[in-house]
Parts: structure tokens; C-alpha cells; sequence
């Protein structure tokens, strides 16, 4: 009985181990792939405010805002992603300090 437990715990270190190298390699792979994505869609966002400046008929202004709000809501996605692979590596650090209510929901 006592050799069972032992191959028993032994399997369970050895699948404990994996499961880590798995998180680590996915937490790594997403980090990655934002910075890949950030880039591009940086392209994107300043290319549209660049053409928002132009005179464009209505409708290609009104698509032009859409571009910039489904890219600005991307862009926040992405820098998500970035901050819990951060946190999942431990490489963030938060700062207490003091924060008026008013101005952190925008009242007056």
C-alpha cells in the first residue's frame, strides 16, 4: 500500500508540474500576441482620427467613428489581457494612495 501512495503522489507531482509549464506557456502566448495586436491596431486608431480630420461625407464619418470606437474598445481588450498576464506573473505592483470619488466617476 505504502508503494501506491508513493506512485500516487509521484503522479500527482508530475501532473502538478505540467499544469504549471501549461500556464506559464499560455500566460507567455497571450502577452505575446497583445504586443503583436497592439501594434497594428495603433495603425488603425491613428489612422482613423487622421481621417476623421478630413471633409468626408456624413456616412464615412459615421463609420469612421465606429472604426474608432470598436478599435478603442479592442485597444482596451488587448492592454486587459496584458495586465492579467502581468498579474499571473507577478511583474505588477499597485500603489495605495488616496482617490477623490468625485473625480474618479467624472461628477462635478
Amino acid at each position: 500500500m505504502n508503494e501506491e501512495l508513493k506512485k500516487q503522489l509521484e503522479t500527482e507531482k508530475q501532473l502538478r508540474q505540467e499544469a504549471i509549464t501549461a500556464n506559464a506557456t499560455k500566460t507567455d502566448f497571450l502577452s505575446r500576441m497583445s504586443h503583436d495586436i497592439r501594434t497594428p491596431l495603433n495603425g488603425i486608431i491613428g489612422m482613423t482620427y487622421l481621417t476623421q480630420e478630413m471633409s468626408l461625407p456624413k456616412a464615412a464619418q459615421d463609420n469612421l467613428q465606429k472604426i474608432a470606437t470598436s478599435s478603442q474598445f479592442l485597444l482596451n481588450l488587448v492592454n486587459d489581457i496584458l495586465d492579467m498576464s502581468k498579474v499571473e506573473r507577478q511583474e505588477i505592483t499597485f500603489q495605495s494612495g488616496t482617490v477623490s470619488l468625485r473625480s474618479f466617476l467624472c461628477v462635478s
